[in-house]
């Protein structure tokens, strides 16, 4: 975003603010003149009850200045081409190798120049190191890192040309055996990390992405966490409460409160993402509805059965069993492990009896038969 963006957003932020919280969202909607991204920018700020926009509008008009200073410049053997997209602590360059003889794209992660506190930065060592304890061919791989001579700490990592997941389903128009067949590779990867002790605890489909070639990559491990290893599959738990940083709309009930996350947070947000493959909605309709509402929501509403959101494509009743198990709001009632709703899904595909739902002799009698 470039500094006249930003006056775009301080000014129709004023404009919504004068009006009362229920016709804010259209009234922002239905400005004709203004570009999606900052209209974007202002419906999350009018999300938040306690943001200051005075003081957003500076930080991230600073912020864009320093992005595009950043275009053109080298880091170690690669210079860096463009902007790929920025998020609430960190900007993504796509960069190209200056040196060696030889061609390679990287995406390289800069931690913002507004957001470097003792805490980011540690969490930024510690997305790196994470990085560096994951080598699976459905994660995106770590390729060095370091801090620029200004002290800002960077990640360079493999660059992934691709569609978010949900993207590529719905441009490929996917039929549902084939969405669910993706998301075992999403199963895959987050296997893998929980057997490194690595909650990534941000899954969502922005962080998802998938090749033309139909190879998952899985990404951002920002807000991840490094398990104790002393701890138990049933008892892999973080061992303190923290600062809350998480995507509204994947996290699980226990992000929201507050509360210890383990792999079962992880469990919750693979069901919101598998529920949104389904069916290309969201679990909720929030698009009214401002932050503590959201939140609110999501601990007290079930939601629809996918069979019953999305009727192109026939959804079986097993799918839906699966998908709300994972997202039950408590987690002891949720998948033990990823491994279980894996298997759960292959049983699914192929006709089997899934654990989820109660086994009763004439059920899986029914399924041999059918």
């Amino acid at each position: 975003m470039n500094k006249h963006e930003w006056q775009a957003i301080k000014t129709l932020y004023h404009q919504a603010t004068q009006l009362d919280k229920a016709k804010q969202t259209a009234f922002v909607n239905a400005n004709s003149e203004t570009s999606a991204t900052v209209k974007a920018k202002v419906l999350e700020m009018l999300a938040s009850e306690t943001i200051n926009a005075e003081n957003i509008v500076q930080t991230h008009a600073s912020d864009a200045l320093h992005s595009a200073s950043l275009v053109g410049t080298q880091i170690e053997q690669f210079k860096i081409q463009s902007l790929l997209g920025e998020g609430g602590m960190g900007q993504v360059y796509h960069g190209t190798r200056a040196s060696g003889g030889f061609n390679q794209d990287v995406a390289i992660k800069f931690l913002q120049t507004n957001s470097l506190s003792t805490e980011n930065q540690q969490r930024f060592v510690t997305e790196r190191q994470i990085l560096a304890s994951l080598q699976h061919k459905n994660i995106a791989a770590l390729i060095g890192g370091g801090q620029t001579d200004n002290g800002q700490p960077y990640i360079i990592m493999e660059y992934v040309c691709g569609q978010t997941i949900t993207q590529y389903c719905k441009a490929k128009q996917l039929p549902i055996k084939d969405r669910i067949a993706l998301f075992m590779q999403v199963l895959s990867a987050v296997i893998y990390a929980h057997q490194n002790l690595v909650v990534h605890r941000d899954i969502k489909a922005g962080n998802v992405l998938v090749t033309e070639q139909g190879d998952v990559k899985l990404l951002d491990f920002g807000i991840a966490k490094i398990l104790e290893s002393t701890q138990t599959e049933t008892d892999i738990s973080i061992t303190r409460k923290e600062q809350r940083h998480l995507s509204l709309l994947s996290a699980a009930p226990e992000q929201i409160l507050g509360e210890r996350v383990s792999v079962l947070t992880d469990v919750y947000s693979l069901g919101a993402l598998l529920y949104q493959l389904l069916t290309e909605h969201p679990l909720f309709d929030t698009t009214k509805l401002n932050a503590k509402e959201i939140e609110n929501h999501i601990l007290e509403n079930v939601p629809r059965p996918p069979s019953q959101v999305q009727t192109l494509h026939p959804i079986a009743k097993d799918i839906d069993t699966i998908v709300l198990k994972a997202l039950h709001k408590l987690p002891e009632r949720r998948y033990g492990s990823v491994e279980q709703l894996k298997g759960d899904l292959f049983r699914a595909l192929n006709n089997y009896p899934i654990t989820a739902r109660p086994d009763s002799h004439w059920y899986t009698f029914s399924k041999f038969i059918l």
